[in-house]
This record gives C-alpha cells, structure tokens and sequence, in this order.
C-alpha cells in the first residue's frame, strides 16, 4: 500500500517527507528488510545499525523485493545498481528515500 503523506505532486511523487518522523521512517523500513528476507534479516538486527545489510544477509533477491516495496510504498525510484553491496545500512536506505522524495 502506498503512503498517502498529503497528495502528490504534479510529477506523482508523494508530498510532505518533511513531515515524516525520521524514527518512524527507520522501523517502516527495517519491517521492510525484515519481510524482503523473509526474516533473514530481521527487523530488531537492521535497526541496531552499523552493518551494512549485505553483510547481515541481504542477499540480491532480498535487495530486488525490499527496492520494489520502497518504491511501492513511498512513490520514488531508487536506483539499485551494485546490487546489495551498493545498499548499506538502514540509515543509508532511509537517507536515499528522503532524497528522493525531496527532488
């Protein structure tokens, strides 16, 4: 289900991340990684931050699933290049998410 976080844009990206806790964006997205693994990397573990989700088990197949639920949920395009090596940690996906929502 996608956001709604106060309509869309002409360009149909959705408006007002400024709005949006930033806590509450990590755990949406932790739950994400969590479901794209399929408990692989769980939730509580991309949360505590410092690894790099690669190395906590995301693997490309994860890396496609979590890249399509983001960009279902917040209405941008992320781009995956690199494959799960170029994703980082949790802190890097929500930075990415609030750059692109903010162009």
């Amino acid at each position: 289900h996608r956001r709604d976080l106060g309509g869309r844009r002409a360009d149909g990206r959705l408006r007002g991340w400024c709005d949006v806790n930033a806590e509450t964006l990590r755990e949406e997205v932790a739950q994400m990684v969590d479901r794209a693994t399929q408990g692989g990397v769980p939730a509580a573990d991309a949360l505590a931050g410092g690894a790099s989700l690669a190395a906590l088990g995301l693997d490309s197949l994860g890396m496609l699933r979590l890249v399509d639920a983001m960009e279902l949920a917040y209405g941008i395009e992320i781009d995956a290049g690199g494959g799960s090596q170029r994703v980082g940690t949790l802190d890097d996906l929500v930075a990415r998410i609030l750059a692109a929502s903010s162009r």
